[in-house]
């Protein structure tokens, strides 16, 4: 078997191969490939395995966009992924997907996403990329089946909202349009609350440390939310006799009910900012890459990078 570049001569062929390959989805995923071939602008690449003289796989890049806070970040997507039904199950997809994740490596890519089923593409090194920070384009993704694998040139900052070109949304094809009626319950979480004796001091000191707009306290008031974070929000209540908490707790010691978990760039620096709004350093360590913080009310939460 011999993986080279697509050819515009080999268009023919593989939107045949598509067709067959995706069998009831097959028009659509070939209307995609074709887009791809007829619109340079969005800088699709593609590679076809060989056989005979006969193309037995497919599989295509496009270039889609990291909306992280310090800039945009070009990632290509990988999709479509097509392999001849009478030669599946030989290895032929595996190979055309790393060859093109080595392709985008080599290209300085940043890492390579792609939407598919986690037990096939985790054998080949992906992983669920929300896990790292990294959001869907859109819920009609199942949250497992939204993947990437980090390449040389990625950073830990490249995290924000995922940006699929517009030919994948052109033709339906971004998620699965009856995903989110299997199951739906018809609730979602919306709010983690934190107690707090001095609710306008807690609610200053989450704003400032992320970066969120100090939200106005009204007299008496006992509820207030944060805005602005991604879809939830962190709200805080008046818990006037709340009982601190111990951290490690023993026996007979209040212990947390809730921390957070947040994720940062630079561990170091992102100690120093939480100090500075007011947290203290936990004096029990149990992590190398995670510091234990304690905010001005007690609650423990958790400053941690990727390693």
């Amino acid at each position: 078997m011999e993986i080279r570049a697509q050819l515009p001569g080999d268009l023919g062929e593989v939107l045949a191969l598509t067709r067959l390959a995706f069998g009831d989805e097959g028009d659509e995923v070939a209307r995609l490939v074709a887009l791809q071939a007829s619109e340079p602008v969005y800088g699709s690449r593609g590679w076809v395995a060989v056989e005979d003289g006969r193309i037995v796989g497919h599989v295509a890049l496009t270039d889609g966009w990291i909306d992280a806070v310090r800039a945009l970040v070009p990632v290509p997507v990988l999709s479509p992924l097509s392999v001849l039904p009478d030669r599946q199950g030989r290895g032929i997809g595996g190979a055309l997907v790393g060859y093109a994740v080595a392709a985008a490596d080599a290209a300085g890519a940043p890492a390579v996403v792609l939407e598919g089923d986690p037990g096939y593409y985790s054998r080949l090194g992906f992983e669920p990329a929300e896990d790292r920070g990294l959001q869907r384009p859109s819920t009609a993704i199942p949250e497992r089946a939204f993947q990437w694998v980090r390449l040389a040139a990625y950073a830990p900052w490249m995290r924000g909202r995922f940006v699929y070109p517009d030919l994948f949304w052109r033709i339906g094809g971004v998620g699965l349009r009856d995903w989110r009626a299997r199951g739906a319950t018809g609730v979602q979480v919306s709010t983690v609350t934190i107690g707090a004796r001095d609710l306008p001091r807690l609610a200053r000191f989450y704003a400032e440390l992320l970066g969120l707009p100090v939200p106005e306290v009204p007299e008496g008031a006992d509820w207030v939310a944060l805005r602005d974070t991604d879809g939830w929000s962190l709200a805080i209540q008046q818990e006037p006799e709340q009982l601190r908490v111990t951290w490690p707790a023993g026996a007979g010691d209040q212990h947390m009910q809730i921390h957070l978990e947040i994720r940062a760039d630079d561990l170091s620096a992102a100690v120093a900012h939480a100090v500075v709004c007011g947290a203290s350093e936990a004096g029990y360590q149990p992590q190398e890459d995670v510091r234990v913080m304690l905010d001005p009310e007690g609650h423990p939460f958790c400053l941690w990078v990727e390693t």
